[in-house]
């Protein structure tokens, strides 16, 4: 049931934080404007807040002549040349690449990317559409940016560097290394505020909604979320609570509808004996519940609400 809600919310709610902007007084704040964060090895000395997101740079990105963003918004640079997608005769090309990437951009089938973008060709006008707009797509990107083996076809990732696929990446060594045994402060820490640096909003943000991408989308939100609470946990563990509380902001920002997030986030205010905040916590999270799904907040967080209610007086 909770499902269906949340399914037809978003059919009638693109974008639900500026929906919370728009219509409470106190949304959640966002990590724009934060400094970055003290990556020392002492877990005991003082640690600044998340990294700033424009100054927490990805150098890696640099030594590629293809810089692909797909994730908030999809822009493609060669030669550090902003190409439009909207340009006449490069929107068709754009998209093909992003079907590719959706599917995984390694040795995706023809069949599959022209069922994708032409639904009601037949075989061999599909296979047409397919060949001239693989070459304009090559002809636009230029060099051996994309190979075509056997009728699949490979973004080169030693030509392009993408996002979403850095993203990933970088999601499993953090996750490595906070799993691993005498697990290295330092390099978790610079991890995570990569990983928010790299993570401007859901896949394709900006594009109208298409069937060929949702899995995908849902596949890197879910990943996403689900570091987050593992980033929270580890800095719950090594008592900084002040580091996780950001994380959970961050994560009701891209998920304003897991109660989780709100519980974990009020009894770290509770911790640092925030109570006035973990209270505005709690009744943002019900107005919001209320308001785009009609249900009241769980029994968890009434009960929380109530105890930190008794705990403040």
């Amino acid at each position: 049931m909770a499902i269906q809600r949340v399914q037809q919310l978003t059919q009638k709610i693109s974008n639900p934080i500026e929906y919370i902007e728009h219509n409470f007084t106190n949304p959640t704040p966002k990590l724009n404007d934060t400094t970055p964060i003290n990556t020392s090895a002492n877990t005991n000395a003082p640690l600044n807040s998340i990294a700033n997101i424009a100054e927490c740079n990805v150098e890696a990105s640099y030594q590629y002549p293809i810089m692909i963003n797909t994730l908030g918004h999809y822009s493609l640079s060669v030669n550090n040349k902003h190409k439009n997608s909207h340009n006449k005769g490069h929107r068709k090309p754009n998209e093909l690449l992003k079907v590719l990437i959706a599917f995984g951009g390694r040795s995706v089938g023809e069949v599959r990317i022209s069922d994708a973008i032409w639904p009601d060709a037949d075989g061999d006008v599909a296979h047409t559409s397919f060949s001239v707009t693989l070459h304009r797509l090559r002809k636009l990107l230029g060099g051996d940016a994309l190979l075509l083996n056997d009728s699949h076809l490979t973004l080169n990732s030693q030509q392009c560097w993408v996002d979403v696929w850095e993203l990933e990446k970088t999601l499993n060594e953090l996750k490595d290394n906070i799993n691993k045994q005498g697990n290295d402060h330092r390099s978790i820490t610079q991890l995570a505020n990569q990983a928010l640096q790299l993570y401007q909003g859901p896949f394709l943000g900006n594009e109208d909604e298409q069937p060929w991408y949702i899995a995908y989308r849902d596949k890197i939100n879910n990943k996403f979320s689900n570091c987050l609470m593992l980033i929270c946990d580890y800095f719950e563990h090594i008592n900084r609570c002040d580091l996780a509380m950001q994380f959970y902001r961050k994560g009701i920002e891209i998920n304003p509808l897991q109660e989780e997030l709100y519980i974990r986030l009020m009894k770290c205010y509770a911790v640092k004996n925030r109570y006035a905040e973990a209270i505005a916590m709690y009744q943002q999270c019900t107005r919001l519940l209320d308001a785009l799904l009609g249900i009241a907040p769980s029994p968890d967080s009434t009960n929380l609400y109530h105890n930190i209610l008794r705990q403040a007086q």
